[in-house]
């Protein structure tokens, strides 16, 4: 039996998925070298442990900037109370590399509060409230903003660092790091990307006083290059912004995060926390891959286990705020999703979602998909 469906997104979803993905707008164009995914990943390279939802946030206050991105702090406060509702425990991101790599003990239903790009801001609308709840967070910080009259100065990350917080690099000067600037040669981009990973890293290490084991992917975009290159400076695990939960056996290069946007209804930020990995196996592309395009459809997999669990005919599929057509075979699971007649090129990020067969339990993939338009490109 083959299922089809066609989903017509809501106005809601539309909207949030459209404003966190406008970087992904503009074709990136790039070719793809050798790389470990060409290989077995070590079972380092993998997580281990209970699923862990990752939640991402920006700015916090209810005067200056005033975006999607920035929360009012009774807002942050709601949210906070939900986490705690719901019975989940906030890890550390030490916490959580020490579960992950070393089989340490983790609380029942764990979950990593990020922030990123280095707002003071934080210190004031934000930090109160984590600290009367007792809950960790990382600081996700791109080292240029760091003494910038909205960022926070080298003496408040070694402060912030002593009081317990983790700190992250968000890179150097917050690029699109799997994009190659103007006729730019394989070695100088490995070159930008030494400064822009490893220099971080090494700064923050310096102004902070502490180990920096997390990266966050500015605008979550990456590639296999810079997943290399970011293993060779020495980072334990880097996350995208792709939406869903994380899960044991996903690569530590590309754990996902869930944006949470001003506006967020409770009832969506629970549902958010509630999900549960759809899991989804012998993607084309592979993680980082880049493809020749244009493309006009992906192919995968529905593990077996996802398939007992949910209701093939709720599956639905999205690019960015468009719905794509998803087709299902029940009998092998190969799942085909199929954008325009024409074909995609650029970078997308592809989310899908199915209901449980029982009560209203969401369970969610993404996969960030880039597509070059032809061959003729350098950068390699």
């Amino acid at each position: 039996m083959t299922y089809s469906f066609e989903f017509q997104a809501s106005r809601a979803l539309a909207r949030c998925w459209s404003i966190s993905l406008l970087w992904l707008a503009v074709p990136l164009l790039l070719t793809t070298p050798a790389f470990a995914f060409d290989r077995p990943l070590a079972e380092s390279a993998l997580i281990a442990g209970r699923t862990v939802p990752v939640l991402c946030y920006h700015r916090f206050g209810a005067s200056g900037r005033q975006d999607a991105f920035s929360l009012a702090p009774e807002e942050f406060a709601r949210q906070l109370a939900i986490i705690a509702d719901e019975g989940f425990v906030p890890v550390s991101l030490t916490q959580l590399a020490a579960g992950w790599e070393q089989g340490q003990p983790l609380p029942e239903k764990p979950l990593l509060i990020t922030v990123d790009d280095g707002y003071r801001n934080f210190n004031q609308h934000a930090r109160p409230l984590l600290e009367a709840r007792g809950y960790p967070a990382v600081l996700f910080i791109y080292t240029d903003f760091v003494g910038a009259r909205l960022g926070f100065s080298r003496a408040e990350l070694r402060e912030l660092q002593a009081a317990g917080y983790d700190i992250g690099s968000h890179s150097a000067s917050h690029p699109k790091l799997n994009k190659s600037l103007a006729n730019e040669t394989r070695e100088a981009r490995l070159e930008r990307l030494h400064r822009e990973l490893a220099g971080s890293r090494e700064k923050l290490r310096k102004w902070s006083g502490g180990e920096v084991r997390g990266l966050a992917y500015p605008y979550g975009l990456w590639d296999q290059v810079v997943a290399e290159q970011a293993q060779a400076a020495g980072y334990h695990l880097m996350f995208t912004v792709n939406p869903g939960p994380n899960r044991t056996g996903d690569p530590k290069i590309c754990l996902k995060r869930n944006m949470v946007l001003r506006g967020t209804r409770d009832a969506t930020f629970r549902a958010m926390l509630r999900e549960q990995p759809l899991v989804i196996t012998d993607w084309t592309p592979r993680p980082g891959e880049w493809l020749t395009g244009p493309v006009s459809f992906l192919e995968a997999v529905l593990d077996p286990a996802s398939r007992s669990r949910i209701r093939p005919e709720t599956l639905r599929a999205q690019r960015g705020s468009r719905p794509l057509s998803v087709t299902l075979d029940a009998r092998t699971g190969r799942l085909r999703l199929r954008f325009s007649k024409t074909g995609i090129s650029g970078t997308h990020l592809v989310v899908i979602t199915a209901q449980a067969r029982e009560g209203d339990q969401i369970y969610k993939n993404s996969r960030l998909i880039m597509v070059r338009p032809d061959e003729t490109h350098t950068g390699r």
